[in-house]
């Protein structure tokens, strides 16, 4: 009772200041939903992303700097689960993990039920239970408020969801309401199914149709960016979700999307699955300069001031201008000379290859793979663009083919770190247990610091039901990724 009182007056004195003039310019440039709500429901979206980001814990990861912009974007569209609730503010959550781009999944390996996997990605021991998130992906979620995927309301779904200590598409409600919400949820799965089957234009994101849980956390991010039209289509469902979150968004955005910035808009990133279901690794060495992190927040008048911006002469210029960048971890700036240099100079391999592992680094897979083909096409023998297209079929989940095309660059030279970490994803994918564990003892015998190794490693091990093994490196994976935290 005593913590409660101090804790309420705590909000209430935050509350009672000011609210941060330049976190409006955070929401209008970053939160494409501030716009579209109504007024007072702008002032209660205000006020609870003050809580949230005075009161949740925020941790950087791989060597991210977390700035007052990531808290407010990420705390604001948090906020619209909110916006009908007085009570929670995620208080269950241990910290917010904030990766520099795309990062490896708890979720990949386990060979336990969908469900359970879920759990892994939100709830996972050697993570407290805490949610984590890439940056570059939560920034993208929030200024396309339209295109009906947000990698922050999916991801705090499923925390909603694990609150009564199961991932199985039905947050807490009393007994009476879960026999109708699973009744409803069952009826609008197969609604989507049917659609799938005729071929029809989606609403809801077909990954849903994986298990429950992720249905619910598809149909989170489509009832509150594309409302009006699930109403339309799934009213049952939407009502569902309504009493849940006790909002109506339909109604606050019937009439509100005039504005040709975020009517229909859709993200550079947005996909049938969304970056959310991709396996990736970033390196450990990724940067966390502003323009790596945002990448399309640059202003003009940056060009002028950054030499890394300026215009070059000549494709070799931009060539080493872009290595340089790529050495130092700045992937989203080294993209950008590769670029140019390919536009110079169309057939330049490496440069193709650098660009492919510059987008693989940065979350974009498809981009990278196209490159990666092309320099495998200029040059079928080439190792390196082999490897990295083997880099690139395994972080789509091609697996059989990624792991030829890296076993056959293997045979000329030895992978680096990176590569054999995508081998073993691909071994273990394949259930090639003892390869997958051979690959990632390699990984961490060139980085003993490498969590994300030692856990994947402790899930082969599992598998294989060396227990003692598998206990051992989890235990090592979680002080090592509480000591980078």
């Amino acid at each position: 009772m005593v913590f409660t009182y101090f804790k309420q007056a705590r909000r209430r004195k935050l509350l009672a200041s000011p609210f941060p003039g330049e976190w409006l310019d955070v929401l209008a440039r970053n939160v494409g939903h501030y716009a579209l709500l109504p007024e007072p429901q702008q002032k209660r979206l205000r006020d609870k992303l003050r809580i949230l980001v005075a009161e949740l814990r925020w941790e950087g990861c791989k060597g991210l700097v977390v700035t007052e912009e990531m808290k407010v974007t990420i705390a604001a569209q948090a906020s619209l689960l909110l916006l009908g609730d007085d009570d929670y503010y995620f208080d269950r959550i241990p910290s917010v993990l904030i990766y520099p781009g795309a990062f490896v999944r708890a979720t990949r390996f386990g060979r336990r039920s969908t469900v359970e996997e879920e759990t892994a990605l939100l709830g996972e021991a050697w993570h407290r239970g805490s949610v984590i998130l890439s940056w570059p992906s939560a920034l993208h979620g929030g200024r396309f408020p339209r295109d009906g995927q947000n990698l922050v309301l999916h991801e705090l779904a499923h925390h909603l969801d694990g609150l009564d200590g199961e991932m199985g598409g039905s947050p807490p409600m009393s007994t009476a309401r879960l026999v109708t919400w699973r009744d409803a949820l069952t009826s609008a799965m197969r609604q989507l199914e049917e659609e799938e089957e005729r071929g029809e234009e989606e609403l809801i994101d077909p990954y849903g149709l994986t298990n429950q849980a992720e249905f619910f956390a598809v149909s989170t991010e489509c009832f509150f960016e594309r409302p009006v039209e699930l109403r339309e289509r799934y009213r049952f469902w939407y009502d569902h979700l309504s009493k849940l979150y006790q909002v109506d968004p339909a109604v606050w955005l019937s009439g509100r999307m005039s504005s040709p910035l975020l009517a229909g808009k859709k993200s550079p990133h947005a996909g049938a699955s969304g970056e959310r279901h991709f396996i990736a690794r970033t390196p450990a060495r990724a940067s966390t300069e502003k323009d790596q992190l945002m990448p399309d927040s640059s202003p003009a008048d940056t060009l002028l001031d950054d030499p890394h911006l300026r215009p070059l002469e000549t494709a070799d210029r931009y060539f080493a201008r872009g290595l340089e960048s790529f050495d130092d971890g700045f992937f989203e700036r080294a993209e950008r000379d590769f670029d140019a240099t390919v536009r110079l100079r169309p057939d330049d391999q490496e440069a193709l290859v650098y660009r492919a592992l510059c987008r693989l680094y940065l979350g974009h897979e498809e981009a990278a793979l196209a490159d990666a083909e092309r320099a495998c096409r200029l040059n079928s023998s080439d190792h390196e663009a082999l490897r990295v297209r083997g880099m690139c079929r395994v972080a789509l989940a091609n697996f059989e083919p990624g792991l030829d095309d890296l076993n056959r660059a293997a045979r000329v030279d030895v992978l680096p770190s990176d590569a054999m970490f995508f081998r073993g994803v691909a071994y273990a994918e394949l259930q090639q247990w003892r390869s997958a564990v051979a690959d990632f003892t390699q990984v961490i015998e060139a980085d003993p610091q490498d969590a994300e190794a030692y856990l994947e490693r402790s899930r082969c091990y599992e598998l294989l039901g060396d227990l003692m093994s598998a206990e051992r490196d989890l235990d090592t994976a979680q002080k090592l990724e509480k000591r980078s935290d």
